[in-house]
């Protein structure tokens, strides 16, 4: 759904729930477990992640997101989306999500095309000016569509459920969707970003306001905005209309473990890691194990 960017104060949301009160909305994190739909659709297949990097990003930032997602689909974490399942009726057989990340396609619009400031369709009409001439492939079935935004971009965007609009960086730092596109085909999308964009502001790690495992504190934090999305995007990839896997209050395993690190490790450069693969670390927030029906963070003590 949508990460939201924690406020200052935690309020007491009843007698038995606490709630983190954010811009958007007030979410509550550790209130239900989460439960499936039966019938409701999931990518239970390999997913296909495709990046359009939208303004000024360095080949070296481009670097840092595609070797994170290269390696997430073999990680402990995202061996926690094994877990969740479809199943068309109670009598049917669960068909789990496939342990497979793959980074299927790529390109980058370093000249602004829709300018500096999108809202409205502007993020959609940008993934369709690319499916639509072969630069991307329409994939329609397993593929998941990121726009990422350089820190110089301003982005709003309608929050269907509630009709609010909501910006970027103040009042939240990722979200997922369906939408139909031009050509009547409906695809998954999400969008995130540079979180530089705001600094301070909420979408970076407290913990990693000064420095971060890779030496680019915001698209550092954007990663791990990545995996919530991505991990929300398959297991339940129509937020809005059949729902899959949420909690009776509509949270998401993303947003149920939202800026929720575990336990972590500290780097040369003094910035905190929880993971990592290849000659990278990365700070990512757990993951909701839908069996214990508690945040995980997968991990990896060789990281030490």
């Amino acid at each position: 759904m949508v990460v939201a960017i924690t406020a200052v104060r935690i309020l007491l949301w009843s007698a038995l729930f606490w709630v983190v009160q954010t811009r958007a909305h007030r979410k509550p994190r550790f209130s239900k477990n989460i439960t499936y739909e039966l019938g409701a659709p999931v990518i239970t297949n390999q997913v296909d992640v495709y990046y359009i990097y939208y303004g000024n990003w360095t080949p070296s930032q481009k670097a840092l997101v595609e070797d994170f997602t290269n390696g997430l689909g073999a990680s402990s974490w995202w061996g926690i989306m094994t877990k969740y399942y479809y199943q068309a009726t109670a009598s049917s057989v669960k068909i789990p999500i496939k342990g497979s990340v793959s980074l299927s396609g790529a390109v980058a619009d370093p000249n602004y095309t829709l300018g500096r400031s999108l809202s409205g369709s502007a993020l959609t009409n940008i993934i369709y000016s690319y499916t639509s001439t072969g630069r991307l492939p329409l994939n329609t079935q397993t593929g998941v569509y990121f726009v990422l935004t350089s820190s110089d971009v301003n982005v709003s965007h309608v929050d269907t459920a509630q009709g609010d609009t909501e910006v970027f960086c103040e009042d939240y730092c990722g979200f997922h969707n369906t939408a139909r596109l031009q050509s009547g085909d409906v695809i998954n999308y999400g969008h995130t970003g540079d979180a530089t964009h705001c600094p301070g502001n909420g979408c970076t790690p407290a913990m990693n306001l000064q420095a971060s495992p890779n030496g680019d504190i915001g698209v550092d934090a954007a990663v791990s905005v990545i995996a919530h999305e991505l991990a929300e995007a398959v297991s339940n990839p129509d937020p809005m209309g059949s729902r899959a896997w949420q909690d009776m209050l509509s949270a998401e395993n993303g947003d149920k473990c939202a800026f929720v690190f575990g336990e972590t490790s500290t780097n040369a450069n003094g910035a905190s890691y929880n993971m990592g693969w290849g000659q990278r670390k990365f700070l990512v927030q757990q993951n909701w194990d839908p069996e214990v029906q508690a945040c995980v963070s997968g991990y990896d003590r060789n990281l030490r």
